[in-house]
Parts: structure tokens; sequence; C-alpha cells
């Protein structure tokens, strides 16, 4: 993964750490809660594996990670912090975009606080494709004003 800043006469910069567009406080946030996220989610699939029966050929099984996984981490971590209104500038819907080498979606993201559906249910963290209007093309900016 790249970034691209007018600073750097738009010359491509790999990304090897979480890169956030806003309020230094927040950015920190959105790392730590990240940083804690991923290795929860790691230790819960060391753990699931540790507990399988021993199959030789299971070891060679790669757990590949997903882009949308990820983006749907990312996402819920993004909403925590708009609900918790760390930063009052930082509201709405959570906009993301998945690029991989199969192409470009704009994932539906939802999410909720009860996984047994006995409580308020999911809320949409992303907006709808129809809800997206696009400024500067397929790879831009897109606007819920609209």
């Amino acid at each position: 993964m790249c970034r691209f800043k007018y600073c750097d006469d738009f010359v491509a910069k790999p990304v090897e750490d979480i890169y956030a567009i806003g309020m230094d406080n927040v950015a920190q946030e959105l790392k730590s809660l990240l940083e804690s996220e991923l290795k929860r989610q790691v230790e819960k699939e060391l753990s699931l594996r540790r507990r399988r029966p021993t199959i030789p050929i299971a070891d060679l099984v790669p757990v590949p990670i997903k882009a949308d996984h990820v983006a749907m981490i990312i996402a819920g971590l993004l909403h925590n912090i708009i609900e918790s209104e760390l930063d009052k500038t930082v509201g709405g819907k959570v906009q993301c975009a998945v690029i991989t080498a199969e192409g470009f979606s704009l994932p539906g993201i939802s999410s909720t606080t009860d996984p047994t559906n006995e409580g308020p249910g999911f809320t949409r963290l992303t907006p709808k494709p129809h809800e997206l209007s696009t400024v500067t093309g397929i790879f831009g900016c897109y606007d819920l004003s609209d």
C-alpha cells in the first residue's frame, strides 16, 4: 500500500504502519484500538488452532488475511470512536473502499453490540452505494450530502 502527498510532489511512499488523517489524539486512539483488536484476533485464531485435532496437512493450510475482514475491523473501530465523541468534529457513517488485485469495492459493513440479536440488532456503519455520489471518479472522494 502506498500514500501520496502534495508536499512530496505525489511520489508514492510505501505505508508500513497506520496512517490516519485527523487530530493526533484521535489517530493515536484508533491505532491503539486497532493494535489491540488485531492482537485479540490473532490470539483467537491461535487458540482455535491449538484445539484442532492434529492433522499433518492442517499445519500446511495458510490462513489468509482478507482485506474485507480488516476493513470490517477498522470500520467498527472508527464507528466506536465516532460514537464516543472523542473528537466532536468526527461524525457520520464510515466511508470504506477496498482495493485488491480483484478490483474495487464499497463493502456494506454493519455492527452490533449484541451478536445474539436479542438486543437492538445491527447498525449499518457504511453508507449504501445509492447514498454515495462520486465527486472525483471511482477512486476519488465520495459525498454523502446528495
